[in-house]
């Protein structure tokens, strides 16, 4: 059962109408256009991907989103990826996908890329621990132990020209905010990732130091930040 369930209401819309407006809202958004020396990166958790019924204008519109970035890092694709990949088709030419395999919720993590502009490189994976290191992923007030996430964030490295970027796709747990066990494991699992981020920013043999994260849920609990991206 989806967890938000579609509207009741009955709607409709004019394709071409609603592609109008979504670039005017660009436009007020001041979303750069795409360029040779830039790179431009978005993410969206597009709720229950693959589970709740879209129309193709619905995919069609996701994907005049997409079209605009270079890389577009999608959360929220469930094991039922025909969604994803029908985005894929509407961005046509030179768009590619990868995807992770899918775990809690039965969701996967993916990128939409254009390999025009970017070329996939060799490092692509999803970011776990090592069971003995889980007990170093600690914060003060937290007294429950860290067992791993629900959703192993992906990733995967880009390049264009000469930059190359690694870009983590994250969906932390979310749980319930009336349960105080489930914000610290949220807390946890963003913490995690923090210490993940660090260790591969400032390691001598890690595949790269540019760092880009994109996570869609979030935590009350403050957390240690750290820079994503170094030179």
């Amino acid at each position: 059962m989806p967890p938000f369930p579609k509207p009741t209401f009955q709607y409709s819309c004019n394709l071409a109408t609603e592609i109008t407006h979504l670039k005017q809202h660009k436009q007020t958004r001041a979303i750069p256009a795409r360029a040779p020396n830039r790179l431009l990166i978005a993410t969206w958790n597009i709720a229950n991907f693959g589970v709740q019924e879209r129309t193709g204008d619905d995919r069609k519109l996701i994907a005049e989103i997409a079209s605009w970035f270079d890389i577009f890092a999608v959360q929220e694709t469930h094991e039922n990826y025909g969604d994803l990949a029908d985005v894929h088709h509407n961005l046509g030419g030179s768009w590619r996908f990868v995807m992770s395999d899918r775990a809690g919720n039965d969701e996967r993590l993916a990128f939409l890329y254009d390999g025009a502009k970017v070329k996939l490189l060799e490092e692509i994976g999803e970011v776990a621990f090592p069971p003995k290191d889980n007990a170093k992923v600690t914060l003060a007030g937290i007294t429950q132990a860290f067992a791993g996430f629900d959703r192993n964030p992906y990733f995967a490295t880009f390049q264009t020209g000469n930059f190359t970027v690694l870009v983590a796709t994250v969906h932390l747990f979310f749980g319930s905010d009336k349960k105080p066990e489930d914000i610290d494991r949220r807390a946890l699992e963003t913490f995690a990732v923090a210490k993940w981020a660090d260790r591969e920013a400032s390691s001598s043999t890690g595949y790269t130091r540019n760092l880009s994260s994109s996570a869609t849920s979030t935590c009350r609990r403050q957390t240690p930040g750290i820079p994503y991206t170094r030179p």
